[in-house]
């Protein structure tokens, strides 16, 4: 994804979090070989336009876990519980 490229991910290890289906990439059942083949050929049958704009959404939604945002928020959360305890 941080690579502006269509992921096609299964269903399991938060890959199903990560990525809204058709939006910024695509997930497969585990095990579900047919379905990884009909979803890679699908994405090999998209137009340029579409397939851009997947890149992008996939790139922006990889930007929003880089470790400065995600330990950010994480402090930031834990201040507002710590703030929160003291006024209860």
């Amino acid at each position: 994804m941080a690579n502006r490229k269509i992921v096609i991910g299964k269903k399991v290890n938060g890959f199903d979090q990560l990525i809204n289906e058709g939006e910024n990439g695509f997930v497969v059942e585990v095990d579900d070989a047919p379905e990884l083949l009909d979803k890679i050929n699908y994405v090999l049958q998209l137009d340029s336009e579409t397939k851009n704009k997947i890149e992008q959404k996939a790139f922006e939604r990889s930007q929003k876990l880089l470790p400065d945002i995600v330990l950010n928020q994480v402090i930031q959360l834990y201040k507002k519980t710590i703030n929160e305890f003291k006024t209860s």
